[in-house]
């Protein structure tokens, strides 16, 4: 967990080192992303450090991202379809009964018969169930180990998410839970490479400026700490969340190719103008929603938005290693953050990382709601069967992130000497709970919908229906 006051106090990340001349070559270092990479994902090696996993790479680490044996899916669940309708209180049920007899939970439960995004959640007091619906479509294993869609190759919504989500938020707990991340550079670690620059002097010129130079910067800086906070750093919402950070910062210094057009990065936006040797640039990860519209009768709810955007600030960094707040936001920053933040969905279809960001953000909001609304022991008390810690369904498990790689990249733009870059992630749901959308018009569909999915739970005994 994380202190409130402590946020946006404490993001920091990889590095950017800007040194002189007009020309536009690049140096990466070795082992840092490689410029122009493209990860296809993380991994937490045994020791508790996140590394990157390259689309080059082959063997045993991407063999580790596949922690199961998923099938292609296959039957009815297969089907696509534009408005799939998942019972909590009967999965919750076919959950209880695989777990009480000993049985492995099929992938059809796992994946939540293939739904890829939260657009709908139901309430149906008269039959003590909650509805939750979206599009949805069979399911594979894609080259990074992710479980996606068939055809839209976007991620599937996880029952380990919903089970960790619903005990972040479980009834009569304090709502102010704030879920989130930072990768931080210790003190130390920025004193080294204070000291390292400073050793420099007026020696920098361009025939000095190598990929040995750039690792010495990656090696004084060190590993960098993972702090997670609001959800268990061994689960998958955390895992997801701490990738999501750590690759947009590949992406801001030039170190992984995003593959969407029109998206700049903070290095090929920088000019003469920019850098200081004591300044950071730090972004991070807020919600995007426009609101959780609500029906007339508060048993329908819509999730609308693009559900998460980046933001940017500038702070000052001292010579001791502590970080000052500083008072203003360069353009480039700015224009790194708009210019992600605006290709947010193009990425999404690129990069699945962030399409898993999007359901970790609305699965943590579906929880605060669930809790605010009282809906487990006012409605679905068959739901409470997963806030149950002992005996009950248990999530898996990850190695838990605890420090990341420094990573590194060199551009000569003018006279100005290294620019750390960092990052995060927070998100409170409350306060997207709390927003009211600018429309003033309810969506006639809301109630048409939360219909249909009534009739249809009444007229099946299926746990999911099309």
């Amino acid at each position: 967990m994380c202190n409130h006051k402590s946020i946006g106090l404490s993001f920091a990340g990889v590095l950017l080192v800007q040194l002189v001349c007009d020309c536009g070559e690049a140096l990466a270092q070795p082992g840092g992303g490689g410029g122009g990479a493209i990860a296809q994902g993380v991994y937490v090696d045994a020791t508790g450090v996140l590394r990157t996993v390259l689309v080059t790479e082959k063997g045993d680490r991407l063999k580790g991202l596949r922690r199961q044996n998923v099938a292609r899916a296959t039957g009815d669940v297969a089907g696509k379809a534009q408005l799939r309708k998942v019972s909590l209180a009967r999965l919750t049920k076919e959950v209880k009964e695989c777990v009480e007899a000993g049985k492995p939970i099929p992938d059809e439960l796992r994946y939540l018969a293939g739904i890829t995004q939260i657009q709908y959640l139901f309430v149906y007091p008269e039959e003590n169930d909650l509805v939750i619906a979206g599009p949805a479509e069979g399911w594979e294993l894609d080259a990074a180990g992710r479980v996606v869609g068939t055809t839209s190759k976007r991620p599937v919504l996880r029952l380990d998410d919903l089970v960790v989500a619903l005990r972040v938020f479980p009834p009569n707990a304090d709502p102010n839970v704030i879920v989130g991340c930072s990768i931080n550079q210790t003190v130390e670690g920025v004193r080294n490479l204070n000291q390292y620059l400073a050793s420099l002097g007026s020696s920098v010129d361009r025939r000095s400026i190598n990929a040995s130079m750039v690792q010495r910067v990656r090696d004084s800086l060190g590993l960098q700490d993972v702090e997670i906070w609001g959800v268990p750093g061994d689960s998958r919402l955390a895992a997801v969340l701490v990738e999501a950070d750590y690759r947009m910062k590949l992406i801001g210094i030039g170190l992984e190719e995003p593959r969407v057009r029109g998206l700049s990065s903070y290095y090929s936006l920088l000019g003469p103008g920019d850098g200081g040797m004591n300044k950071l640039q730090r972004w991070w990860f807020v919600p995007d929603y426009e609101a959780i519209e609500e029906g007339d009768d508060g048993n329908a709810f819509e999730f609308r938005g693009q559900r998460a955007k980046l933001v940017g600030a500038d702070e000052k960094l001292k010579m001791s290693g502590e970080v000052e707040r500083g008072e203003t936001v360069s353009a480039t920053t700015k224009r790194f953050a708009q210019s992600f933040s605006s290709h947010f969905e193009e990425l999404t279809r690129a990069s699945p990382i962030y399409a898993e960001m999007q359901n970790a953000f609305d699965w943590v909001v579906f929880a605060a709601l669930i809790q605010q609304r009282k809906l487990i022991s006012g409605v679905a008390p068959e739901l409470s069967y997963f806030l149950r810690v002992d005996g009950g369904y248990e999530p898996e498990v990850f190695q838990t992130p605890k420090q990341a790689e420094s990573v590194a990249n060199a551009k000569w733009i003018g006279t100005k000497l290294a620019i750390p870059v960092g990052g995060g992630v927070v998100m409170e749901p409350v306060k997207v709970l709390n927003r009211k959308s600018d429309k003033s018009t309810k969506d006639p569909k809301l109630t048409e919908h939360r219909q249909a999915a009534r009739t249809t739970n009444k007229t099946t005994s299926r746990w999911w229906m099309d």
